[in-house]
C-alpha cells in the first residue's frame, strides 16, 4: 500500500491522475442537459403540429357535413332549388329570411329556401373560423364551396368545393 498517496489525499490534495479530469463531469452534465432540452423542444413542436392538424381535420369534417346538409335541404326543396335563385349565394353575401320555417308550418318553397340558406350561412359562421360559403347553379348541377380560416387569424383561407346534381 502506497502511504504517500493516502497521505496526500488526507491532506486535501488531489492526486495528479484525477487533476486532469477535474470539471469534466460538469461538462458532461451540461452537454446531456442541452441534448435533452433540444429533444423536449422537438417533442413539444411535434405535439403542437399534431394538435393543429387535428383541428384542421375537424374543420374539414364540419365543412363536409355542412355541404351535405345544404345539399339535402336543396333536394328536399328541388323545384325551388332548380328553378329559382333562392339557394344561390356567394362568399361575403349576407342572407336573411322573412319567415321562420321552424315555427311556421305553412312556409312556401321560396320561404323554405331562404330559411335553409340563412341557417346554412349561420352554421358556417358559427362552426368554422371565419366560415362562409357560396352556391352556384348550372341547371340542376350545383357547386357548393365552403371557405374558412385555418391560419388562426392570418386570413389564409382554406376552401373546399363539391359539385353535384340534386
Amino acid at each position: 500500500m502506497n502511504t504517500s498517496i493516502d497521505a496526500k489525499n488526507r491532506a486535501g490534495k488531489i492526486p495528479d491522475k484525477w487533476r486532469k479530469q477535474a470539471g469534466f463531469n460538469l461538462i458532461e452534465v451540461l452537454v446531456a442537459m442541452s441534448i435533452l432540452s433540444i429533444g423536449f423542444l422537438g417533442l413539444a413542436k411535434t405535439q403542437a403540429e399534431s394538435m393543429r392538424n387535428s383541428t384542421n381535420a375537424i374543420n374539414r369534417s364540419k365543412a363536409i357535413f355542412l355541404i351535405g346538409n345544404i345539399m339535402e335541404n336543396m333536394r328536399a326543396n328541388k323545384a325551388e332549388a332548380t328553378t329559382n335563385a333562392t339557394y344561390i349565394t356567394s362568399i361575403g353575401t349576407t342572407v336573411s329570411y322573412a319567415t321562420s320555417c321552424q315555427t311556421t308550418a305553412s312556409c312556401t318553397a321560396t320561404q323554405m329556401g331562404a330559411f335553409d340558406l340563412y341557417q346554412w350561412k349561420t352554421a358556417l359562421a358559427t362552426y368554422l373560423p371565419s366560415g362562409d360559403g357560396s352556391i352556384a347553379r348550372n341547371g340542376s348541377i350545383f357547386t357548393i364551396t365552403v371557405r374558412w380560416d385555418e391560419s388562426r387569424g392570418g386570413n389564409v383561407f382554406t376552401q373546399y368545393s363539391v359539385t353535384g346534381e340534386i
